[in-house]
């Protein structure tokens, strides 16, 4: 590069530096407060910022919300009497270690199959519903959560009560290794 070309350069590096360092910092994200663990400083700060927020349709990645104080919440919303915070992070790990699914998308697919069930005039609770698929026995490695909501949305519209869906969901995992 010739001297000339370098003199003309040097008023612009020092801007483009300051101006990748702002960058650089900008990206900087806070921890994750979405842990399976429970934190009880945590949780309480969490639960408390979370009363003023509005409550999501669906839960992004993004939103500053854990899946367990979303789902109370949710809950809530609806008129349905929300189980502890605690319960729905205990169930919340259970199905997230047995199905292919992270904590959000489990909690996101549970609502939104239980808003589907609500426009039938099927009220059933979050909780009831995941305690339900967390207790059918799985004998595959990559189970979908999914899966099972679809077929625990199809049993109960065919008319058929919690307990025999979640029977027939039971039956369905049983045939599938057969």
């Amino acid at each position: 590069m010739s001297h000339k070309a370098q003199r003309a350069m040097k008023p612009i590096s020092c801007p483009v530096a300051v101006l990748a360092l702002l960058v650089l910092f900008a990206c900087d994200q806070p921890e994750s407060t979405h842990q399976s663990a429970i934190n009880p400083a945590n949780d309480a700060r969490q639960e408390d910022a979370s009363k003023t927020m509005s409550v999501p349709d669906w839960l992004e990645w993004h939103h500053d919300m854990d899946a367990a104080v979303w789902l109370v919440k949710h809950e809530a919303q609806i008129h349905m009497e929300p189980a502890d915070r605690s319960e729905y992070a205990r169930i919340l790990d259970s199905l997230s270690k047995r199905f292919r699914e992270n904590r959000r998308m489990i909690a996101n697919r549970t609502v939104d199959m239980q808003a589907q069930l609500i426009s039938a005039g099927i009220n059933d609770p979050v909780y009831k519903i995941m305690q339900g698929i967390n207790s059918i026995p799985l004998n595959v490695e990559s189970a979908s959560y999914g899966e099972q909501c679809m077929r625990y949305r199809q049993q109960r519209l065919q008319g058929r009560s919690h307990e025999a869906a979640i029977a027939r969901l039971a039956s369905y995992m049983q045939s599938d290794q057969g």
